[in-house]
């Protein structure tokens, strides 16, 4: 049996451990979720679990931007992000080739990529109005519409896509009905190395108008 000052002591002794523990947080509140996990946010603005899922923003100003994989976690500690480079341009409406530029570098390794939308608009016939891209052949005949291609022209490029509009969803209307309805819609693209750039052919550029839309390039997820 303990005597009351006995007591009075060990209970004097536990609160100063706990006091001086630096793993209790005073004034911090988490919670144990059904599943076990724990609930809460940390002061680092970490994500709660690692699920995999894409996050990206457009590039701006003149260079690219980094898309990121949540919760990849292999360069670092578990569940940190992992950051794939990007290289954006905003295409042109003329036949006035605009090169796809990166944070660090310009040159594109060989790969397997995809070509997503970002933003923007443009106008290659003001009767149509305002779209993303569009793919058709013009009087002559010409093969018209934006062309993404490596080295000094598509004629002679070893990696050269045309941007279809299969799956675009509206065009006309105002340049944000337009971003709404397409933005996120991507192309495949299998890249041989080296710079890249973007062009529209037309048979007539008097009528055409910009901004432009941009698009950003990135690797596909393996």
């Amino acid at each position: 049996m303990f005597s009351r000052l006995q007591r009075i002591l060990i209970l004097s002794a536990a609160a100063l451990v706990v006091a001086c523990d630096p793993n209790v947080v005073i004034g911090a509140r988490w919670g144990v979720e059904e599943e076990g996990g724990l609930s809460g946010a940390g002061s680092g603005g970490m994500p709660s679990g690692g699920t995999g899922a894409l996050s990206g923003g457009a590039g701006t100003g003149a260079g690219g931007s980094e898309m990121v994989i949540a919760g990849a976690g292999d360069g670092g500690a578990a569940g940190a992000p992992l950051a794939l480079p990007q290289w954006c341009a905003t295409a042109p409406w003329v036949n006035t080739p605009v090169q796809f530029v990166g944070d660090a570098d310009n040159v594109v390794p060989a790969g397997n990529y995809v070509i997503t939308y970002v933003s923007g608009a443009q106008i290659h016939d003001r009767d149509i109005g305002y779209e993303v891209t569009r793919h058709y052949y013009a009087p002559g005949p010409i093969e018209a519409g934006h062309h993404v291609f490596s080295g000094e022209s598509p004629e002679s490029a070893s990696t050269k896509l045309w941007l279809d509009q299969v799956g675009i969803l509206a065009y006309g209307g105002t340049i944000a009905e337009v971003e709404a309805a397409n933005r996120g819609h991507t192309w495949p693209l299998e890249h041989a190395g080296g710079e890249l750039f973007i062009t529209l052919y037309d048979d007539d550029y008097h009528d055409n108008l910009g901004p432009g839309s941009r698009f950003c390039i990135s690797a596909t997820v393996p």
